[in-house]
């Protein structure tokens, strides 16, 4: 029961016990279904520090039975101190290496995405895609008092698929040009503080039980043109804070997130903040589950996230349980600036159908629920 149990909840299986040298999964992305791949089949795996304790490496291959196309996924990760459980261990000091060949929810980090769970293969709506060919190198640093830093490049070629299309306006022109991709080659620093957060380790996730007594995250991006063929030079930064309040009486508590964003060029739309909607019909707790994938778009952003958790539900008029009550708003406002305005700029893309800029009016949800 144990390990189904670590199965279920951590998707990854050791082959060979404990002590096994290679794991198989994620378990929840072999079998899945889009509209544009059909069923989709993915194996794949990493070694564990059974192997080594400063190395492992890994991967994945897909291949989608209606769009009769193979992905895949390369990795490589070295870590300058020895891990016995996982590479990922606090504090981490690791270098990493990855390429991906494959389809992508437009605004959505290809390297994070889980896109291809066969939870989100029920989705309330069609899934709009690209082909994207991912290269990162990243290293990442963490300080006993969690303080870390992560500094690195990436390039990315994304090319749109079925209804995605990218159109170009040029001026004396009789009609909108067709651009078939684009490419950007990019520098990125991120920085986080997070004092006194205590967690539980599974593989590469963390289990926050107390996520610290304060949040702050900066990220900069610094886009490179010319640089293996990137057709844009872009500066986009991003910055967020968050805390916990404890509610009086053991009542429950309070999580608090606030995060901005700014795109300092013109660029064409996908190269914008596209908010991360969600159409499956499971609720993920960072994502926007009433908005749908790549509805909105915008150059600059205020978002904020409350969560509620109270230790008492309607199951306790009737007996002590562990049944918690839920409940949270999730706002973003940010509408598009005139100087990524396609309608004032013919350089820029034209927006594709499914997208729209937020506007002047905030996007905002709530969710009640119980756990």
């Amino acid at each position: 029961m144990q390990k189904v149990l670590d199965l279920v909840s951590t998707k990854w299986l050791t082959i060979g016990g404990e002590d096994g040298c290679f794991e198989w999964g994620p378990t929840t992305q072999a079998v899945s279904y889009n509209n544009m791949e059909g069923l989709r089949l993915k194996a794949g795996g990493y070694t564990t520090t059974h192997w080594n304790k400063h190395f492992i490496a890994g991967g994945y291959l897909a291949y989608g039975l209606k769009d009769n196309q193979l992905k895949y996924r390369g990795d490589l990760l070295y870590s300058l101190s020895p891990k016995h459980r996982s590479i990922w261990e606090f504090p981490k000091r690791l270098f990493s290496v990855s390429y991906i060949h494959d389809l992508n929810t437009p605004g959505q980090d290809l390297q994070t995405s889980s896109r291809d769970d066969i939870l989100n293969s029920f989705s309330r709506s069609a899934y709009i895609l690209s082909l994207q060919k991912l290269a990162t190198v990243y290293y990442d640093h963490e300080f006993q008092n969690h303080f870390s830093f992560r500094i690195g490049g990436k390039y990315l070629y994304d090319e749109p698929r079925g209804r995605l299309q990218y159109f170009q306006w040029i001026q004396q022109a009789l009609s909108p040009l067709h651009v078939r991709s684009i490419r950007t080659s990019e520098l990125d620093l991120s920085l986080r503080y997070a004092p006194q957060e205590i967690f539980i380790q599974k593989r590469d996730k963390r289990n926050y039980l107390f996520p610290g007594k304060i949040e702050l995250t900066l990220r900069h991006r610094i886009g490179l043109k010319d640089v293996l063929g990137s057709d844009y030079s872009y500066h986009i930064t991003e910055a967020g804070v968050g805390k916990r309040f404890f509610l009086p009486k053991q009542a429950g508590y309070m999580d608090v997130q606030l995060s901005a964003g700014k795109v300092w060029n013109r660029l064409p739309f996908p190269l914008l903040f596209i908010p991360t909607g969600n159409q499956s019909f499971i609720f993920e707790e960072n994502d926007y589950n009433g908005m749908l994938i790549h509805e909105f778009i915008t150059d600059r952003y205020l978002a904020g996230k409350m969560d509620f958790r109270f230790n008492w539900s309607p199951f306790s008029l009737l007996y002590d349980s562990g049944v918690k009550t839920t409940c949270g708003v999730k706002a973003i406002y940010g509408p598009l600036s005139d100087h990524n305005n396609p309608a004032l700029h013919p350089g820029l893309f034209l927006f594709d159908p499914d997208v729209k800029p937020l506007g002047h009016t905030p996007y905002v949800e709530i969710h009640i629920g119980l756990d």
